[in-house]
């Protein structure tokens, strides 16, 4: 689709944010921006509908409880303060972009700011030719874009669990979960997994997941599309499907016990419509 193709949707949270930080109550102890980006054809590549993500915090992984937990980023306090400008200084300190909020939504002793990410990204003001599609995440990585179905239905990313505060926001605000076009919501995707040697992701990333043939090992259903949950991503990226050792143009990529010397995950944001 080219740009001028794409269908414009809406995403009525505009409808439930406050916007005057000035009346904001004095007994908000607890600042959380919520920063947001919905992805479609004008901003990616081979998109046909938008959907959203959040970002979230990633805690170190440690052996305490808040190891690996995934929140969004937030500020305690002890007094009454700028609650824009502090809102706008925690965004900057994570992820060094400056823009305007939004709006926010007042809990009790906290404020959720929320912050429209879709238009400054890095790919969106870059030529295509200079954009880099592919983006190898890490495990120590700290901040994690979040589909909707992870948060509410998964509540948890990867095998990171999701804090139950960042979930209770959507099942509170049933607005903030889905975009809409000409009165409808739009089908939401859900996470899925693939796992392999490192080197053939890429390869997977750019041209997606090839359908099966009825003579291959792992379609018991027939020739499909086949994705995974983490854990079986897991032991795909992990160990050959026979565990037995394997070379690729005379390169070892298993050894001889069948584990992969190198393996990767791809995510998936898949739209399943009448399963």
């Amino acid at each position: 689709q080219s740009k001028n193709e794409c269908k414009d949707f809406d995403y009525p949270i505009y409808n439930i944010l406050r916007k005057d930080f000035k009346k904001i109550s004095d007994n908000v102890r607890k600042i959380t921006i919520c920063p947001f980006f919905v992805t479609t054809c004008r901003n990616r590549f081979g998109i046909e509908k938008p959907y959203l993500q959040y970002l979230l915090y990633k805690y170190p992984e440690t052996s305490g409880k808040l190891s690996d937990l995934l929140v969004f980023p937030f500020k305690r306090f002890k007094h009454k303060i700028n609650y824009l400008k502090e809102s706008n200084k925690l965004l900057s300190k994570a992820i060094n972009i400056k823009i305007a909020p939004i709006g926010f939504l007042e809990d009790n002793e906290s404020i959720f700011v929320f912050y429209d990410l879709s238009k400054v990204d890095e790919y969106t003001n870059k030529p295509r030719a200079k954009q880099q599609w592919l983006k190898l995440i890490k495990h120590k990585s700290a901040l994690w874009w979040v589909l909707i179905d992870e948060i509410c239905n998964q509540k948890k990313s990867l095998n990171f669990h999701i804090h139950k505060s960042v979930y209770m926001l959507f099942y509170k605000n049933p607005t903030l979960i889905y975009l809409m076009m000409d009165s409808k919501r739009i089908e939401i995707p859900m996470v899925a997994y693939y796992g392999n040697y490192y080197k053939f992701l890429p390869i997977i990333v750019t041209l997606g997941l090839k359908k099966e043939h009825y003579s291959s090992m792992s379609d018991m259903f027939g020739p499909f599309y086949y994705f995974t949950d983490y854990i079986g991503a897991f032991r795909q990226g992990g160990w050959t499907y026979n565990y037995k050792q394997r070379k690729v143009y005379n390169r070892e990529i298993a050894d001889k016990d069948g584990k992969i010397i190198k393996g990767g995950i791809v995510r998936f944001a898949i739209f399943m419509s009448n399963t």
